[in-house]
């Protein structure tokens, strides 16, 4: 599944805290389809990517 390695790439490194994360994701689960909509909200929330 992808949620796990999404959560593992964005919050272990501390790009994203874990209740943003659960935020993002259950706002995501009110669209229909797939993560797309989640994607979009890490990204605005995350801004430019960080270089690890």
């Amino acid at each position: 599944m992808v949620l796990p390695l999404l959560e593992a790439g964005v919050v272990q490194p501390g790009w994203l805290t874990p209740d943003a994360f659960l935020a993002g994701y259950g706002a995501a689960q009110a669209v229909p389809g797939p993560l797309f909509p989640f994607a979009a909200d890490l990204r605005a929330v995350l801004g430019s990517a960080p270089n690890p």
